[in-house]
Protein backbone atom coordinates (compact mmCIF):
# COMPACT_ATOMS: atom_id res chain seq x y z
CA UNK A 1 0.00 0.00 0.00
CA UNK A 2 1.53 3.68 -0.89
CA UNK A 3 0.09 4.84 1.84
CA UNK A 4 -2.12 7.42 -0.44
CA UNK A 5 -4.77 6.85 -3.12
CA UNK A 6 -4.18 8.32 -6.87
CA UNK A 7 -6.23 10.76 -8.12
CA UNK A 8 -7.20 11.78 -4.74
CA UNK A 9 -6.87 15.79 -4.44
CA UNK A 10 -7.63 17.72 -1.84
CA UNK A 11 -6.13 21.20 0.04
CA UNK A 12 -3.18 20.03 2.67
CA UNK A 13 -1.81 21.80 5.81
CA UNK A 14 0.14 24.03 3.94
CA UNK A 15 -2.68 25.90 1.76
CA UNK A 16 -1.51 23.95 -1.62
CA UNK A 17 -3.50 21.54 -3.47
CA UNK A 18 -2.36 18.26 -4.35
CA UNK A 19 -2.01 14.50 -2.96
CA UNK A 20 -4.29 13.94 0.32
CA UNK A 21 -2.22 11.76 2.69
CA UNK A 22 -4.38 8.64 3.43
CA UNK A 23 -2.92 6.70 6.29
CA UNK A 24 -1.61 3.11 5.98
CA UNK A 25 -3.06 2.10 9.39
CA UNK A 26 -6.80 2.69 8.38
CA UNK A 27 -6.53 0.92 4.85
CA UNK A 28 -5.11 -2.13 6.85
CA UNK A 29 -8.16 -1.99 9.25
CA UNK A 30 -10.33 -1.17 6.06
CA UNK A 31 -9.30 -4.53 4.40
CA UNK A 32 -9.42 -6.76 7.64
CA UNK A 33 -13.06 -5.47 8.21
CA UNK A 34 -14.44 -6.29 5.04
CA UNK A 35 -12.52 -9.78 5.14
CA UNK A 36 -14.46 -10.54 8.24
CA UNK A 37 -17.66 -10.23 5.91
CA UNK A 38 -16.69 -12.66 3.19
CA UNK A 39 -17.32 -16.56 3.70
CA UNK A 40 -14.22 -18.55 4.64
CA UNK A 41 -13.31 -21.58 3.16
CA UNK A 42 -11.33 -24.17 4.68
CA UNK A 43 -9.21 -26.69 2.40
CA UNK A 44 -5.89 -29.04 3.05
CA UNK A 45 -2.45 -27.01 2.12
CA UNK A 46 0.62 -29.12 1.82
CA UNK A 47 3.91 -27.86 3.01
CA UNK A 48 6.81 -26.75 0.71
CA UNK A 49 9.08 -29.80 -0.40
CA UNK A 50 6.27 -32.89 0.38
CA UNK A 51 4.99 -32.92 -3.11
CA UNK A 52 6.20 -36.44 -3.69
CA UNK A 53 6.16 -37.77 -0.85
CA UNK A 54 3.30 -38.42 0.31
CA UNK A 55 4.42 -39.84 4.00
CA UNK A 56 5.22 -36.29 5.46
CA UNK A 57 2.23 -34.37 3.91
CA UNK A 58 0.05 -33.18 6.68
CA UNK A 59 -3.02 -31.05 5.94
CA UNK A 60 -3.43 -27.78 7.52
CA UNK A 61 -6.49 -25.75 7.38
CA UNK A 62 -5.83 -22.22 6.13
CA UNK A 63 -8.67 -19.40 6.33
CA UNK A 64 -8.57 -17.42 3.30
CA UNK A 65 -11.37 -14.98 1.92
CA UNK A 66 -12.35 -16.71 -1.76
CA UNK A 67 -13.16 -13.81 -4.08
CA UNK A 68 -15.29 -16.85 -5.90
CA UNK A 69 -17.40 -18.10 -3.40
CA UNK A 70 -17.71 -14.00 -2.06
CA UNK A 71 -18.97 -13.64 -5.70
CA UNK A 72 -21.40 -16.43 -5.83
CA UNK A 73 -22.88 -15.44 -2.24
CA UNK A 74 -23.81 -12.18 -3.78
CA UNK A 75 -25.41 -13.77 -6.63
CA UNK A 76 -27.50 -15.99 -4.30
CA UNK A 77 -28.30 -13.87 -1.91
CA UNK A 78 -29.29 -11.29 -4.88
CA UNK A 79 -31.57 -13.87 -6.35
CA UNK A 80 -33.19 -14.79 -3.06
CA UNK A 81 -33.99 -11.02 -2.19
CA UNK A 82 -35.51 -10.40 -6.21
CA UNK A 83 -37.51 -13.59 -5.89
CA UNK A 84 -39.05 -12.51 -2.30
CA UNK A 85 -39.87 -8.95 -4.21
CA UNK A 86 -41.63 -10.84 -7.24
CA UNK A 87 -43.59 -12.84 -4.83
CA UNK A 88 -44.91 -9.77 -3.09
CA UNK A 89 -45.30 -7.98 -5.74
CA UNK A 90 -47.71 -10.87 -7.20
CA UNK A 91 -49.07 -11.22 -3.80
CA UNK A 92 -50.33 -7.50 -3.78
CA UNK A 93 -51.42 -7.34 -7.23
CA UNK A 94 -53.41 -10.20 -6.50
CA UNK A 95 -55.28 -8.64 -4.07
CA UNK A 96 -55.35 -5.47 -5.65
CA UNK A 97 -57.26 -7.77 -8.55
CA UNK A 98 -59.69 -9.32 -6.18
CA UNK A 99 -60.27 -5.93 -4.31
CA UNK A 100 -60.67 -4.13 -7.71
CA UNK A 101 -63.34 -7.41 -8.82
CA UNK A 102 -65.29 -6.59 -5.68
CA UNK A 103 -65.70 -2.83 -6.30
CA UNK A 104 -66.58 -3.69 -9.88
CA UNK A 105 -69.09 -5.89 -9.23
CA UNK A 106 -70.42 -3.10 -5.84
CA UNK A 107 -70.61 -0.49 -8.45
CA UNK A 108 -72.58 -3.02 -10.90
CA UNK A 109 -75.40 -3.54 -8.11
CA UNK A 110 -75.54 -0.01 -7.30
CA UNK A 111 -76.13 1.48 -10.63
CA UNK A 112 -78.58 -1.94 -12.15
CA UNK A 113 -80.71 -0.87 -9.08
CA UNK A 114 -80.38 2.95 -8.70
CA UNK A 115 -83.83 3.83 -9.22
CA UNK A 116 -85.44 0.09 -9.81
CA UNK A 117 -88.91 -0.97 -9.19
CA UNK A 118 -89.85 -4.44 -8.35
CA UNK A 119 -93.76 -4.00 -8.73
CA UNK A 120 -93.44 -2.84 -11.87
CA UNK A 121 -93.27 -5.54 -14.75
CA UNK A 122 -89.77 -4.70 -16.61
CA UNK A 123 -90.96 -3.87 -20.03
CA UNK A 124 -90.30 -1.10 -22.75
CA UNK A 125 -93.60 -1.02 -23.75
CA UNK A 126 -96.71 -1.44 -22.03
CA UNK A 127 -98.05 -4.01 -24.75
CA UNK A 128 -94.85 -5.90 -24.17
CA UNK A 129 -95.09 -10.28 -23.00
CA UNK A 130 -92.89 -11.46 -21.07
CA UNK A 131 -92.08 -14.84 -21.28
CA UNK A 132 -91.23 -17.03 -18.92
CA UNK A 133 -89.92 -20.67 -19.37
CA UNK A 134 -91.00 -22.49 -17.52
CA UNK A 135 -90.10 -26.30 -15.86
CA UNK A 136 -89.93 -28.68 -13.09
CA UNK A 137 -87.75 -31.17 -11.20
CA UNK A 138 -88.88 -33.84 -8.85
CA UNK A 139 -86.59 -34.63 -5.74
CA UNK A 140 -88.87 -36.73 -3.87
CA UNK A 141 -92.50 -38.23 -3.23
CA UNK A 142 -93.31 -37.90 0.20
CA UNK A 143 -96.65 -39.22 0.64
CA UNK A 144 -99.49 -40.41 -1.08
CA UNK A 145 -102.31 -39.95 1.50
CA UNK A 146 -105.57 -41.98 -0.09
CA UNK A 147 -107.52 -41.41 2.57
CA UNK A 148 -107.21 -37.46 2.80
CA UNK A 149 -106.97 -37.30 -1.34
CA UNK A 150 -103.24 -35.57 -1.21
CA UNK A 151 -99.94 -35.77 -2.95
CA UNK A 152 -96.59 -34.42 -1.26
CA UNK A 153 -93.72 -33.55 -2.87
CA UNK A 154 -90.42 -31.85 -2.77
CA UNK A 155 -89.75 -30.04 -6.23
CA UNK A 156 -87.62 -27.58 -8.04
CA UNK A 157 -89.48 -24.95 -9.97
CA UNK A 158 -87.27 -23.96 -13.08
CA UNK A 159 -88.14 -20.17 -14.38
CA UNK A 160 -86.01 -17.91 -16.74
CA UNK A 161 -87.18 -14.99 -18.39
CA UNK A 162 -86.19 -11.48 -19.48
CA UNK A 163 -85.94 -8.02 -17.40
CA UNK A 164 -84.73 -5.36 -19.58
CA UNK A 165 -84.10 -3.25 -16.40
CA UNK A 166 -80.82 -5.69 -15.59
CA UNK A 167 -78.66 -4.84 -18.51
CA UNK A 168 -75.19 -4.00 -18.96
CA UNK A 169 -71.87 -4.17 -21.03
CA UNK A 170 -69.47 -6.64 -19.15
CA UNK A 171 -66.49 -4.51 -20.73
CA UNK A 172 -67.35 -1.69 -18.47
CA UNK A 173 -67.34 -3.79 -15.47
CA UNK A 174 -64.40 -6.03 -15.87
CA UNK A 175 -65.83 -8.88 -17.70
CA UNK A 176 -68.05 -9.51 -14.99
CA UNK A 177 -71.22 -11.45 -17.22
CA UNK A 178 -73.45 -12.28 -14.34
CA UNK A 179 -74.30 -11.60 -10.96
CA UNK A 180 -76.49 -13.72 -7.73
CA UNK A 181 -78.96 -11.12 -6.46
CA UNK A 182 -81.87 -11.97 -3.46
CA UNK A 183 -85.38 -12.70 -5.54
CA UNK A 184 -86.87 -10.42 -2.85
CA UNK A 185 -85.08 -7.24 -4.60
CA UNK A 186 -86.18 -7.78 -8.31
CA UNK A 187 -89.51 -8.63 -9.80
CA UNK A 188 -90.84 -12.56 -10.21
CA UNK A 189 -93.18 -13.76 -12.34
CA UNK A 190 -96.34 -14.66 -9.28
CA UNK A 191 -96.66 -18.65 -10.35
CA UNK A 192 -98.20 -20.33 -8.04
CA UNK A 193 -99.70 -24.04 -7.81
CA UNK A 194 -103.26 -23.74 -8.21
CA UNK A 195 -104.09 -27.31 -6.54
CA UNK A 196 -102.48 -26.57 -3.41
CA UNK A 197 -104.28 -28.19 -0.22
CA UNK A 198 -102.39 -26.46 2.69
CA UNK A 199 -103.17 -22.69 2.08
CA UNK A 200 -99.30 -21.96 0.92
CA UNK A 201 -100.01 -21.23 -2.56
CA UNK A 202 -96.25 -19.74 -3.36
CA UNK A 203 -94.59 -23.13 -1.43
CA UNK A 204 -91.14 -22.07 -2.61
CA UNK A 205 -87.87 -20.67 -0.98
CA UNK A 206 -86.78 -17.46 -1.83
CA UNK A 207 -83.41 -18.12 -2.78
CA UNK A 208 -81.19 -16.19 -5.01
CA UNK A 209 -81.29 -15.30 -8.24
CA UNK A 210 -78.59 -15.17 -11.32
CA UNK A 211 -78.52 -12.34 -13.62
CA UNK A 212 -77.14 -12.65 -16.61
CA UNK A 213 -75.58 -9.09 -18.50
CA UNK A 214 -78.26 -9.45 -21.44
CA UNK A 215 -80.81 -8.83 -18.73
CA UNK A 216 -81.62 -12.99 -18.75
CA UNK A 217 -82.35 -14.02 -15.54
CA UNK A 218 -82.49 -17.60 -13.79
CA UNK A 219 -84.11 -18.86 -10.51
CA UNK A 220 -84.62 -22.13 -9.19
CA UNK A 221 -86.54 -22.52 -6.02
CA UNK A 222 -86.93 -25.13 -4.00
CA UNK A 223 -90.77 -25.67 -2.73
CA UNK A 224 -92.68 -28.96 -0.97
CA UNK A 225 -96.03 -28.73 -2.40
CA UNK A 226 -99.18 -30.71 -1.08
CA UNK A 227 -101.38 -31.14 -4.24
CA UNK A 228 -105.18 -32.61 -4.21
CA UNK A 229 -105.25 -36.03 -6.33
CA UNK A 230 -108.60 -37.69 -7.04
CA UNK A 231 -108.05 -41.24 -6.17
CA UNK A 232 -109.73 -44.70 -7.47
CA UNK A 233 -109.21 -47.08 -4.78
CA UNK A 234 -111.13 -49.95 -6.95
CA UNK A 235 -108.42 -52.05 -7.44
CA UNK A 236 -106.71 -51.79 -4.16
CA UNK A 237 -103.56 -52.36 -3.70
CA UNK A 238 -103.34 -53.21 -6.64
CA UNK A 239 -104.43 -49.65 -8.14
CA UNK A 240 -102.70 -46.89 -10.00
CA UNK A 241 -103.29 -43.23 -9.30
CA UNK A 242 -103.23 -39.77 -12.04
CA UNK A 243 -102.31 -37.44 -9.87
CA UNK A 244 -101.72 -33.39 -11.92
CA UNK A 245 -100.12 -30.43 -10.51
CA UNK A 246 -101.17 -26.61 -12.25
CA UNK A 247 -99.26 -23.84 -12.53
CA UNK A 248 -100.01 -20.72 -13.81
CA UNK A 249 -99.50 -16.59 -12.63
CA UNK A 250 -102.08 -15.32 -10.26
CA UNK A 251 -102.50 -11.84 -11.44
CA UNK A 252 -101.40 -11.79 -15.15
CA UNK A 253 -103.31 -12.65 -18.12
CA UNK A 254 -101.33 -14.23 -21.06
CA UNK A 255 -100.89 -10.79 -22.78
CA UNK A 256 -99.02 -9.70 -19.82
CA UNK A 257 -97.01 -12.88 -18.55
CA UNK A 258 -97.07 -15.86 -20.93
CA UNK A 259 -95.95 -19.03 -20.01
CA UNK A 260 -93.22 -22.05 -22.43
CA UNK A 261 -92.59 -25.45 -21.51
CA UNK A 262 -89.18 -26.01 -21.44
CA UNK A 263 -88.78 -29.95 -21.26
CA UNK A 264 -92.23 -32.31 -21.64
CA UNK A 265 -90.90 -34.65 -19.04
CA UNK A 266 -90.23 -33.81 -15.60
CA UNK A 267 -86.77 -33.87 -14.83
CA UNK A 268 -85.92 -37.15 -12.29
CA UNK A 269 -82.32 -37.29 -12.35
CA UNK A 270 -82.20 -36.60 -8.88
CA UNK A 271 -85.57 -38.35 -7.37
CA UNK A 272 -85.28 -40.02 -3.98
CA UNK A 273 -87.51 -42.76 -4.53
CA UNK A 274 -90.46 -43.89 -2.32
CA UNK A 275 -91.26 -46.99 -0.72
CA UNK A 276 -94.42 -47.60 -0.95
CA UNK A 277 -95.07 -46.01 -4.91
CA UNK A 278 -93.37 -45.69 -8.18
CA UNK A 279 -93.57 -42.96 -10.80
CA UNK A 280 -94.28 -45.05 -14.15
CA UNK A 281 -94.56 -41.31 -15.94
CA UNK A 282 -94.02 -37.65 -15.46
CA UNK A 283 -95.09 -35.68 -18.34
CA UNK A 284 -96.52 -32.10 -18.68
CA UNK A 285 -98.73 -30.29 -20.94
CA UNK A 286 -99.40 -26.56 -21.61
CA UNK A 287 -103.19 -24.97 -21.66
CA UNK A 288 -105.05 -21.62 -20.82
CA UNK A 289 -108.39 -20.94 -19.90
CA UNK A 290 -110.26 -17.88 -21.13
CA UNK A 291 -112.21 -15.72 -19.06
CA UNK A 292 -114.25 -12.85 -20.89
CA UNK A 293 -111.59 -10.90 -23.22
CA UNK A 294 -108.55 -12.03 -21.57
CA UNK A 295 -106.91 -15.66 -21.52
CA UNK A 296 -104.61 -17.45 -18.94
CA UNK A 297 -101.89 -19.67 -19.45
CA UNK A 298 -101.27 -22.33 -17.29
CA UNK A 299 -98.65 -25.46 -17.14
CA UNK A 300 -100.56 -29.11 -15.89
CA UNK A 301 -97.90 -31.98 -15.15
CA UNK A 302 -99.67 -35.29 -14.76
CA UNK A 303 -97.85 -38.00 -12.49
CA UNK A 304 -98.78 -41.70 -13.05
CA UNK A 305 -98.15 -43.51 -9.91
CA UNK A 306 -98.05 -47.43 -9.42
CA UNK A 307 -98.68 -48.68 -5.65
CA UNK A 308 -95.72 -51.32 -4.86
CA UNK A 309 -98.22 -53.99 -3.56
CA UNK A 310 -95.29 -56.29 -1.63
CA UNK A 311 -96.46 -55.05 1.76
CA UNK A 312 -100.49 -55.43 1.39
CA UNK A 313 -100.19 -58.87 0.07
CA UNK A 314 -97.76 -60.49 2.61
CA UNK A 315 -100.09 -58.56 5.33
CA UNK A 316 -103.02 -58.46 3.88
CA UNK A 317 -103.93 -60.41 1.06
CA UNK A 318 -102.55 -63.81 1.99
CA UNK A 319 -104.21 -63.51 5.21
CA UNK A 320 -107.29 -63.14 3.99
CA UNK A 321 -107.66 -65.98 1.49
CA UNK A 322 -106.28 -68.10 4.70
CA UNK A 323 -109.26 -66.80 6.79
CA UNK A 324 -111.41 -67.89 3.92
CA UNK A 325 -109.88 -71.20 3.75
CA UNK A 326 -110.32 -71.71 7.29
CA UNK A 327 -114.17 -70.75 6.81
CA UNK A 328 -114.70 -73.59 4.25
CA UNK A 329 -113.52 -75.63 6.87
CA UNK A 330 -115.96 -74.67 9.43
CA UNK A 331 -118.26 -76.67 7.19
CA UNK A 332 -116.40 -80.57 7.52
CA UNK A 333 -116.87 -80.06 11.38
CA UNK A 334 -119.66 -82.11 12.55
CA UNK A 335 -122.61 -79.93 14.14
CA UNK A 336 -122.40 -81.35 17.55
CA UNK A 337 -118.95 -80.13 18.11
CA UNK A 338 -118.04 -76.98 19.83
CA UNK A 339 -115.55 -76.21 17.71
CA UNK A 340 -117.24 -75.45 15.09
CA UNK A 341 -118.55 -72.23 16.79
CA UNK A 342 -115.77 -71.23 18.10
CA UNK A 343 -114.06 -71.40 15.05
CA UNK A 344 -116.75 -69.34 13.39
CA UNK A 345 -116.83 -66.80 15.53
CA UNK A 346 -112.88 -66.19 15.33
CA UNK A 347 -113.06 -65.82 11.42
CA UNK A 348 -115.63 -63.48 11.81
CA UNK A 349 -113.86 -61.50 14.29
CA UNK A 350 -110.73 -61.61 12.13
CA UNK A 351 -112.62 -60.53 8.82
CA UNK A 352 -114.02 -57.71 10.43
CA UNK A 353 -110.62 -56.17 11.70
CA UNK A 354 -108.89 -56.76 7.92
CA UNK A 355 -111.93 -54.70 7.64
CA UNK A 356 -111.47 -51.87 9.67
CA UNK A 357 -108.04 -52.20 8.65
CA UNK A 358 -108.80 -51.40 5.10
CA UNK A 359 -111.22 -48.79 5.91
CA UNK A 360 -108.82 -46.62 7.79
CA UNK A 361 -106.42 -46.70 4.32
CA UNK A 362 -109.38 -46.09 1.88
CA UNK A 363 -111.02 -42.67 1.29
CA UNK A 364 -114.73 -42.15 2.79
CA UNK A 365 -116.38 -42.17 -0.62
CA UNK A 366 -119.68 -43.35 -1.78
CA UNK A 367 -118.32 -43.63 -5.46
CA UNK A 368 -115.68 -46.39 -5.65
CA UNK A 369 -115.60 -49.01 -3.22
CA UNK A 370 -112.29 -51.62 -3.52
CA UNK A 371 -112.96 -55.15 -4.61
CA UNK A 372 -111.38 -56.97 -2.01
CA UNK A 373 -113.48 -54.37 1.11
CA UNK A 374 -116.40 -56.61 -1.13
CA UNK A 375 -114.98 -59.43 -0.81
CA UNK A 376 -114.56 -59.64 3.08
CA UNK A 377 -118.12 -58.00 3.12
CA UNK A 378 -119.89 -60.28 1.06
Amino acid sequence: LTGQTRGATGTGEDGQTGATPFRSEEVVRAVQSHQRLLPVVKHPRVPHGCWRDASCRTERTLEDPNPLMETGGSMKFAAAVFLALLGNAAAAEASEDFVSLAELEDSLLRNLFKGYQKWVRPVQHANDTITVRFGLKISQLVDVDEKNQLMTTNVWLWQEWTDTKLKWDPDDYGGITSIRVPSETIWLPDIVLYENADGRFEGSLMTKAIVRWDGTITWTPPASYKSSCTMDVTFFPFDRQNCSMKFGSWTYDGHMVDLVLVDHYVDRKDFFDNGEWEILNATGVKGSRRDGMYWYPFVTYSFILKRLPLFYTLFLIIPCLGLSFLTVLVFYLPSDEGEKLSLSTSVLVSLTVFLLVIEEIIPSSSKVIPLIGEYLLF
